[in-house]
This record gives structure tokens, sequence and C-alpha cells, in this order.
């Protein structure tokens, strides 16, 4: 299946597949966000796909990656974040 376009974790649904979460038989941990470890996997290789296609095609650097963030809008800004200039090359 598709994922779900603006799906987000806790509405209810698999944040993959769209199906309803199954009763967890445990109250700890994190937030459910798949239905099955099929699905987890599926978006963690779609995951990992886009991130290097989003690499290949210069719209994110492998270091923003790697900096710690606490949040997405710290995220984005470092994606947006223009490339300092070149420096004049000398003949």
């Amino acid at each position: 299946m598709d994922p779900q376009p603006g799906h987000a974790p806790g509405e209810g649904g698999c944040l993959w597949c769209g199906r309803p979460l199954p009763p967890r038989m445990r109250s700890r941990g994190s937030l459910q966000r798949f239905c099955s470890t099929g699905c987890r996997g599926r978006f963690w290789t779609a995951a990992r796909r886009w991130a290097l296609a989003a690499i290949e095609a210069g719209l994110i650097t492998a270091s923003a990656l790697k900096a710690p963030r606490e949040s997405v809008h710290a995220l984005l800004a470092a994606i947006q974040r223009p490339a300092s200039p070149a420096p004049p090359q000398t003949r």
C-alpha cells in the first residue's frame, strides 16, 4: 500500500499504510506509529532511499543528517540555509 500523505502518528492509524493500530500489549515505550514490523521496515527503507536521493540531488547534506536536531524546524533551517559562495578563483 502507498503511504498516506500528511498522516501523522497519533491519528489512529499506521504511519505507512493507514490501517488502524492494534492494541498494545504494554503501555510503556515510545509512541506506536506502525501496525506491524513489515510496515516499519518499509517506512525506514523508503526513508533511507529518500535521504540518499536528496543528498545526490544536492537538496541536503550528510552533515545536515548527522547534526542533532531538537525539531523539524531546526532541520529545515539547516537545509534551507544558502550555501556560502565559492571563493573567487585567481589565475
